[in-house]
């Protein structure tokens, strides 16, 4: 006559091996390897979780070190003094004459809006604001202003409207200045600081600071 083990290895795995243990009554003896079983089982798939957290982890540190900062690797051609050559306007008892860069600047803060941009008008008085403080500081920082607006005539009315203290790029030589305009997206206000070698330090247009361009302005030193 077989043993209870005997028989029990006639069944192999699996649920007839289950029903048998019941029948024969030898369940307590073989619980052990079943729930060390079923345990193996549960580290095993928690290991391939970590595993896959810890890769994400990883490439997303990756990202940050790497790729991210390339991302934001932005750079004029010239100096913002140099760029800006003849191309420069500022508004002088309701006229918009022509004025040249400061080559004294030090930080350049190109400022992106248009006349149909509701926020652009709110957030004027602020950076009115902002500009007099510099001035009366005698900071080395400079705003320009670089119109979104489809014509001149637009343009040179909003700039007398809002009473722009600030130069600001010439309608008609907004062409002379592509790597200006490629600062810029579609999220209107916008502020991109510039240093004097021509390399851009912050911008509202980056991914971690979209939109927040007054969190922009108030990173300047």
């Amino acid at each position: 006559m077989k043993t209870p083990g005997q028989l029990w290895s006639n069944y192999g795995h699996g649920p007839k091996r289950k029903a048998a243990c019941l029948g024969l009554g030898c369940c307590n003896y073989q619980r052990r390897p079943f729930t060390l079983h079923f345990l193996a089982r549960v580290i095993s798939r928690t290991k391939r979780r970590l595993m896959s957290l810890r890769h994400r982890a990883f490439y997303i540190v990756l990202y940050f070190v790497t790729i991210a900062p390339l991302s934001h690797a932005q750079e004029l051609p010239q100096a913002p003094a140099a760029l800006l050559q003849d191309t420069l306007q500022k508004l002088n008892n309701g006229r918009l004459d022509a004025t040249q860069p400061d080559p004294n600047i030090r930080q350049w803060v190109f400022y992106f809006g248009a006349s149909w941009c509701g926020p652009c008008r709110a957030f004027m008085p602020e950076l009115l604001s902002t500009y007099s403080e510099w001035r009366n500081e005698e900071r080395p920082i400079e705003l320009v202003f670089v119109s979104e607006d489809g014509s001149c005539s637009t343009m040179e009315s909003y700039i007398r409207q809002m009473r722009m203290p600030w130069p600001v790029v010439n309608c008609r030589k907004r062409s002379m200045l592509p790597a200006i305009q490629s600062l810029s997206d579609r999220a209107l206000p916008g502020v991109v600081i510039v240093n004097q070698d021509g390399v851009v330090t912050n911008s509202s247009f980056w991914d971690e600071y979209y939109g927040q361009y007054r969190q922009v302005l108030a990173s300047i030193l």
